[in-house]
């Protein structure tokens, strides 16, 4: 498993990094309250894939509510909250 950042700066960083590449954009393209949905363009079923990429790089979305994740600072808020 990936040693993962515990400073919110640097999940955030990641986080963009991930997301990017899952979307097919450049990370410095997301802003933190872009809305998953209406800014980024993410249907439902990509937001569950994307959950699954933050797992397979080792995050514990077992915090993520992935019916109240509507923009990336939601994420990061929740991965990054202990």
């Amino acid at each position: 498993m990936p040693n993962l950042p515990t400073d919110t700066e640097k999940i955030r960083e990641l986080v963009k990094k991930l997301l990017a590449e899952h979307i097919g954009v450049e990370p410095e393209d997301i802003e933190d309250d872009d809305s998953l949905i209406d800014d980024l363009h993410m249907n439902p079923s990509e937001i569950i894939d994307f959950s699954e990429k933050l797992k397979e790089n080792g995050f514990d979305i077992g915090r993520l509510d992935l019916m109240n994740l509507n923009t990336v600072e939601d994420i990061v808020d929740s991965l990054s909250s202990h």
